[in-house]
């Protein structure tokens, strides 16, 4: 459906719903596994159910068994999303393919972007075999599982929410890689192992500046290696994340060999989801 949901929308729902608000009908949509889930906005909540039969039926062909919308925005430290069924099975629960990747979980419970996949991409690209990374946010192994699929590596996953830490052992065992990725229970600031890392991932958009410190201290202390530092930052802010890295590393005195700074997605309303890729050396002392 993609960019044509919106004129699709329009010819199904003419007669239906009055002319004036047709135009804010949903351009785009979420697919995870056989859900739906789209951003109908207040002007139409008179009409969402019959939105969302439409889509169910349009959606029908790709898999789609539930359509639900975005009922408010993400809650508390574990990002628990808000959304409500208008259409379709009950069961929110799913199995969503991508990357050849199998993640099962209930994205009613818990936050996995779609919006990501070309990020997950990346890092299966960028990623080398025979590495050892450390997930500080592993979620139900939403950035590193995949790596781990098309990669030789050695993951260390970490994740304190109970309910996405359940999904993660899940889908470790799906995909076939208890050999390779060690599941770890728990706050990153007391379970996170040192100086093993050759690739850090730090996937949460509000990482405190200890985690930072964290991420750095997994880092192989003799030839350092890489951070994947997410964030979500206001348009007129977007420099502040490359100098507070900087400022983190070289107190730990590490010294910044390269760093770039790459959009994910559009976030909110004028806020943008960043990645910095970071290179990091120990700063060597005579």
């Amino acid at each position: 459906m993609g960019s044509k949901l919106k004129p699709k929308l329009i010819r199904y729902l003419k007669g239906t719903i009055p002319e004036p608000l047709l135009g804010f009908l949903p351009r785009g949509y979420a697919k995870i596994g056989h859900v739906m889930i789209v951003n109908i906005p207040e002007i139409l909540k008179n009409y969402e159910v019959e939105i969302a039969e439409i889509l169910l039926k349009m959606g029908a062909f790709s898999g789609i068994k539930t359509v639900a919308k975005k009922a408010g925005r993400t809650k508390g430290i574990y990002r628990m999303p808000q959304i409500k069924v208008l259409a379709g099975e009950k069961q929110t629960e799913t199995l969503h393919r991508e990357n050849d990747t199998m993640f099962k979980l209930d994205p009613a419970r818990i936050t996995f972007s779609p919006g990501n996949h070309n990020e997950r991409k990346r890092m299966i690209d960028i990623a080398n075999n025979y590495e050892t990374i450390v997930d500080l946010f592993a979620c139900v192994g939403n950035l590193s599982l995949p790596i781990a699929v098309h990669k030789n590596v050695i993951i260390y996953a970490i994740e304190k929410n109970p309910e996405a830490y359940k999904y993660l052992l899940e889908n470790i065992k799906i995909n076939k890689l208890e050999n390779r990725v060690i599941p770890l229970f728990g706050d990153n600031r007391d379970v996170t192992p040192k100086n093993v890392a050759d690739r850090v991932i730090m996937g949460y958009l509000y990482p405190t500046i200890d985690q930072l410190e964290i991420g750095i201290k997994a880092l192989k202390n003799i030839k350092g290696g890489w951070i994947h530092f997410h964030i979500a930052k206001p348009l007129n802010k977007l420099k502040e994340p490359e100098t507070l890295v900087k400022k983190v590393s070289n107190k730990l005195e590490y010294d910044v060999c390269y760093i770039k700074k790459l959009r994910v997605k559009h976030y909110a309303p004028s806020i943008e989801h960043l990645v910095l890729d970071v290179n990091l050396k120990p700063r060597t002392t005579i």
